[in-house]
């Protein structure tokens, strides 16, 4: 177990394995008695018996997603915050699968909440100071979808307010990818919800560039053929892009995937990821290879005030907490110590409950207790 912050109430915990769990649980038993909470953030494939902690377990629930929704983490934060505000001597452990990836993210975004109070740390910095303290590379610790969603978390605590509006799948532009023989699978999930799926004829080849050898690289275009209506995609969205599938009908082997949130998409409705920006990118991939993702409103809708999504009390929570501005404590103050190495961080090192496939259950988060205005 890692302390990573100067008040020594956030602790990065090993997952707690059967072999593990009695000892861990009697640490924190021992040194902080009733005061202490951990917070699973594995996987819906990564519950255990909450009894070894007293049954002071949170688990979030997010199936399909490389780390918990954006407004999960807003959500997960406030409580975390309510509950270490509380009482000096409450703590939280936090944990996943492998002690990167997932935990690191919400550990960054808690540490850059409630840092928010004073001396302000983007959510990025704070990864920088827990890559110090694994001894590990910031890309060895997390993949590119988690960063970018760290980058989603800072514009949040700068005044962001994300507001889940519908948008139409327009079309995708997949460049140097590798050559398949046979159009790439390409699907687009919200959480266990597969919103698109390709067809054969959803797909087409285009010939290559000028000067760019036909055999070096290919680039797709995909977009819903047939008259079909453009798929909708909101808030939290993964991109899977696969090569064909097997004759005996078993998925391709993945060339990419990508997280990203539409309400950061660039004004002009087109999402730009190059390779650095895609998990797991095959290396089949060209080096020069990017992803347009081109989504838009709706055809007739103005750009009103957003879909009403129940977000109105989380984002007052954050108004309040960048409020208070000046009042801060310290407690959000980050800590650089010892360092212990781990191995380097693969795609689908926490793909065990199937969010590779875009599988598991539906995002569930606990009911947040939201620190007062």
């Amino acid at each position: 177990m890692i302390t990573v912050d100067d008040a020594e109430q956030i602790i990065w915990m090993d997952y707690p394995s059967p072999e593990r769990v009695d000892h861990l649980a009697g640490e924190l038993q021992r040194k902080h008695a009733e005061h202490f909470m951990v917070w699973n953030v594995a996987g819906a494939g990564a519950a255990y018996d909450a009894g070894a902690f007293g049954g002071r377990v949170v688990q979030l629930r997010f199936g399909g997603y490389l780390c918990p929704p954006l407004r999960m983490l807003v959500e997960a934060c406030a409580s975390i915050d309510a509950w270490l505000r509380a009482d000096a001597a409450n703590v939280v452990a936090v944990h996943c699968r492998t002690g990167r990836g997932r935990s690191a993210v919400l550990l960054c975004c808690l540490l850059a909440w409630r840092a928010a109070r004073g001396a302000r740390h983007s959510p990025l910095d704070c990864l920088s100071v827990l890559a110090q303290l694994r001894g590990e590379d910031e890309n060895v610790l997390t993949l590119p979808s988690h960063r970018r969603y760290l980058h989603y978390f800072g514009a949040v605590l700068g005044g962001s307010r994300p507001a889940g509006r519908p948008l139409e799948l327009r079309s995708l532009m997949l460049n140097g990818m590798p050559p398949l023989g046979a159009p790439p699978s390409v699907q687009l999930s919200c959480g266990a919800k597969t919103v698109y799926a390709s067809g054969g004829a959803d797909v087409t080849t285009l010939p290559p560039a000028a000067g760019q050898p036909a055999d070096a690289a290919t680039t797709y275009a995909v977009a819903p053929s047939g008259g079909a209506a453009l798929p909708l995609v909101s808030e939290d969205v993964v991109l899977s892009v696969r090569e064909p599938a097997a004759d005996d009908g078993a998925p391709g082997a993945l060339i990419f995937r990508a997280a990203f949130h539409t309400d950061f998409v660039p004004g002009g409705g087109v999402l730009r990821l190059n390779r650095a920006a895609l998990d797991g990118a095959s290396k089949k991939l060209h080096p020069d290879a990017f992803v347009d993702v081109i989504i838009a409103p709706p055809d007739g809708d103005k750009g009103g005030g957003g879909a009403a999504n129940g977000a109105a009390a989380l984002w007052r929570a954050v108004d309040a907490l960048v409020a208070e501005g000046a009042a801060a404590d310290g407690a959000g103050g980050l800590r650089a110590g010892a360092r212990r190495p781990k191995p380097t961080f693969a795609l689908g090192d926490e793909d065990e409950d199937g969010e590779e496939d875009g599988g598991g259950e539906a995002p569930r988060a606990p009911t947040p207790s939201f620190p007062a205005p």
